[in-house]
Order: structure tokens, then sequence, then C-alpha cells
């Protein structure tokens, strides 16, 4: 999604007044989740491409040894 897109998507319901401020907050949240996901996604990969996991139980096992906080809806 592009700054432009982003924009229109988080000051959607912002106020006039704190739009510049509410967009900073809402853009960089926005980043620091999708690099959360975006690390997790690799770290499952690695994980995969390195050994035969049977289960999602070992496979969140596996995830918290590495340090990647997970639930089961990971």
């Amino acid at each position: 999604m592009h700054i432009i897109g982003l924009q229109t998507v988080f000051l959607k319901n912002a106020r006039k007044r704190d739009s510049g401020l509410a967009f900073l907050y809402r853009y960089y949240a926005y980043l620091y989740i999708m690099n959360g996901r975006e690390n997790r996604l690799k770290a499952i990969r690695t994980i995969i491409a390195a050994s035969r996991t049977s289960s999602q139980d070992k496979l969140l096992h596996k995830l918290e040894e590495e340090g990647v906080k997970v639930t089961q809806a990971t």
C-alpha cells in the first residue's frame, strides 16, 4: 500500500487539528505490526525448511525457542 493509501486509511476518522500526528502514529503502528508479521513468517519458513515439523505444537515450540512470541492463532 502506498503512503497516500495509508494516509487515507489511517486518517479516515482523525480530527483535522491532529491529523498529522495521528497519521504518523498510525503509520508507525502499522509498520511495527507488519514487521512483526514478516519476522514470524520468515522464522516459520526457516524452521520448516530446516526440519520436518509434524504438528502445530512442535512448530510453536520451535518458534518460542527462536524468541518469536506466538499464540495458537499464529
